[in-house]
């Protein structure tokens, strides 16, 4: 999704309205769903001041509003079938469009979503586009990042939220994944956020970190390592089970010829209620 900007040469109420309306529904086209107080962040608004204008969407069939057991009966939004269309109709790719609640999973996967987009967010300005998980081509990746947003010079940084401690074992999994797509250039960095501060300090320390250099050799790749690398040990995910296995040997940054970890991987705590 390509971030547009609020145009300031806009002078006419109807044209302003025009260009907020684009603003959401695009955002639901490419997060499938959303809450009303990130739309409103979306538009630069106040949630106060922004009631008349959700509801008028809402009143014209262009977006509903849905509550189930699987969001815990909080209110969140997406596009309804005329929302599609008005989209259509402005040129947008609606291929991928979601309509239909049962599509967007249980709770947790519901907030994990909205953690992401709070991320994005918070990084708006920065970035003219935002690449979303289901719109990153699986193939690419070992593991998918949550999102890629893109700067105006074409930079690519991954982004993944952490709301919830993976176990070691997946951490390390998708720390190579990332470290592979560093070196195939699919994008130049990662952004971490994190819920909680405790798993920023931990995530940090097994990036920064590793594990010592293990003493059995037969664990270590044919390499001249030296004892100040950094080595994590090797995981792999199986095709049908999807059960991720541990290689029984130790992988380090530095031949994937990535250097200065601590300037391409960022960690920051930030929290989404």
């Amino acid at each position: 999704m390509i971030i547009e900007k609020a145009n300031p040469e806009l002078t006419s109420t109807m044209a302003r309205r025009e260009e907020k309306i684009l603003f959401v529904l695009d955002w639901l086209l490419e997060f499938r769903f959303s809450s009303l107080p990130l739309l409103s962040q979306r538009i630069d608004q106040p949630l106060a001041n922004t009631r008349k204008f959700f509801n008028d969407l809402l009143d014209a069939g262009l977006i509903q509003a849905f509550k189930n057991v699987h969001t815990k009966n909080q209110r969140y939004v997406l596009l309804k079938k005329a929302g599609v269309s008005y989209l259509e109709g402005h040129g947008r790719d609606v291929s991928g469009a979601t309509t239909r609640i049962q599509h967007l999973g249980k709770y947790g996967r519901v907030i994990h979503d909205l953690s992401v987009q709070h991320a994005v967010l918070s990084r708006l300005d920065k970035f003219q586009e935002v690449i979303w998980d289901s719109r990153i081509n699986k193939d690419d990746y070992v593991e998918r990042p949550d999102a890629i947003l893109v700067t105006e010079k074409g930079i690519r940084i991954a982004l993944e939220y952490e709301r919830w401690r993976k176990d070691r074992k997946r951490i390390f999994l998708i720390y190579e994944s990332h470290l592979k797509a560093i070196r195939d250039k699919k994008f130049s960095g990662v952004y971490y956020d994190f819920y909680s501060p405790a798993d920023v300090a931990f995530y940090r320390q097994l990036f920064l970190h590793g594990e010592s250099k293990p003493d059995i050799d037969d664990m270590l790749p044919e390499n001249d390592y030296s004892s100040s690398s950094v080595y994590w040990p090797q995981y792999i995910r199986e095709k049908k089970s999807g059960r991720v296995l541990e290689t029984k040997r130790m992988v380090r940054p530095f031949d994937y010829g990535v250097k200065n970890l601590d300037k391409i991987v960022s960690f920051a705590h930030n929290p989404f209620e």
